[in-house]
């Protein structure tokens, strides 16, 4: 059965009344779903040469976002079942790909228009999402032939000043927009890496970079039970962030690692389907608070492993600083730590080492 319009427009406002970021969101949602399509596009086309390609244009004089991509496309059936929240599509489901969700209705509160234009198999038809008018007529719409490749071109009207927010953050500086992009799709890319993407706010085009990453494949035990573990490692621009996915999307948790390693600049991104079952019914977070710690103490294990090397080297260069230390201040010494302490977790200099003197012999 097919929801109204009266339906998904509640829902839609339940769903997102208390967001800001609409813009953002809308980006998240038609951005994923680009992705998706290409990934089961290059599936089916198996040893057939196929380029990935997704082109994003924000126009700030006519307040619209076009996302064009060469995926899959939507059939008769997909069409049927993007009409109606409560079906998955079959598609997603054989590619491993979130299947079912809320996500298009951001479509509907943040913007003032959605309007499809897709091919699927030489089959071409439009339609908007929602419809205002009469569903049935709309989703009884025949296509048209089409010699086109597959592939989807979505127009979505913006509130202007939605839009406006969004362009004053990122246009001056698009780095940070192809920053924003990278850290939320990390694990998508990394399903597509040969994707040819861009993204453009007015005459400012940036293309993305995307670079062959390999995913690690770990196990853990929460509440007495084993969940697979995935572990995506991006060279970043600050010092090692750990950030959580599901549904191969980044949410809005993340969890701390409380080592220190020296001049190791990396985001690491944390999938697994025990979060992808925890994840809230807008997909934008996850439902770990009862079990946070016993993800942190199995993450931290993973990672003191992973990370060994480096640890091993700071508790050398520590244990150094320790006896350059005790020979210039002998009167300290027997107040300062013994070498078998130091673990490599941090760097110890000597100031934290005369710190930790003074502060005991004063006791």
């Amino acid at each position: 059965m097919q929801n109204s319009y009266a339906d998904i427009k509640g829902l839609a406002e339940r769903t997102y009344k208390n967001k800001k970021n609409g813009v953002s969101l809308i980006l998240r949602e038609a951005i994923s779903n680009a992705i998706h399509a290409c990934i089961i596009e290059k599936t089916r086309r198996k040893n057939i040469q196929y380029i990935p390609k997704i082109e994003i244009k924000i126009d700030s004089k006519n307040n619209t976002i076009i996302i064009k991509d060469n995926g899959i496309g939507f059939s008769l059936e997909d069409k049927q079942i993007f009409f109606n929240i409560a079906k998955q599509n079959k598609l997603k489901t054989e590619n491993n790909l979130p299947s079912k969700g809320l996500g298009r209705l951001v479509y509907l509160y943040f913007s003032e228009k959605a309007f499809f234009d897709t091919i699927n198999d030489n089959k071409n038809f439009s339609f908007n999402y929602p419809s205002e008018l009469n569903l049935f007529d709309e989703l009884e719409k025949t296509p048209q032939e089409s010699n086109e490749e597959n592939g989807t071109s979505l127009t979505l009207i913006i509130k202007e000043n939605l839009l406006k927010t969004f362009i004053d953050k990122y246009k001056k500086d698009m780095t940070k927009l192809q920053e924003w992009i990278l850290d939320n799709f990390a694990f998508l890319f990394c399903d597509l890496d040969n994707l040819n993407f861009s993204i453009a706010i007015d005459e400012k085009v940036e293309t993305i970079p995307l670079n062959k990453v390999k995913k690690e494949n770990y196990k853990i035990i929460i509440q007495r039970k084993e969940y697979n573990v995935f572990l995506l490692s991006v060279k970043g621009n600050e010092k090692l962030n750990i950030k959580l996915v599901a549904h191969k999307l980044l949410v809005d948790k993340s969890l701390e690692y409380d080592r220190e390693i020296k001049n190791l600049k990396q985001t690491i991104y944390i999938s697994s389907p025990l979060l992808d079952d925890r994840i809230t019914h807008d997909g934008l977070s996850v439902e770990i608070e009862d079990i946070k710690n016993e993800i942190k103490k199995e993450i931290t294990k993973i990672l003191d492993e992973k990370f060994k090397d480096y640890f091993e080297n700071q508790q050398n260069q520590s244990i150094q600083n320790l006896s350059i230390t005790k020979q210039e201040l002998p009167f300290l010494a027997d107040f300062m730590q013994k070498p078998s302490s130091i673990n490599g977790h941090k760097i110890i200099t000597k100031e934290d080492f005369i710190k930790e003197a003074i502060e005991k012999k004063a006791i």
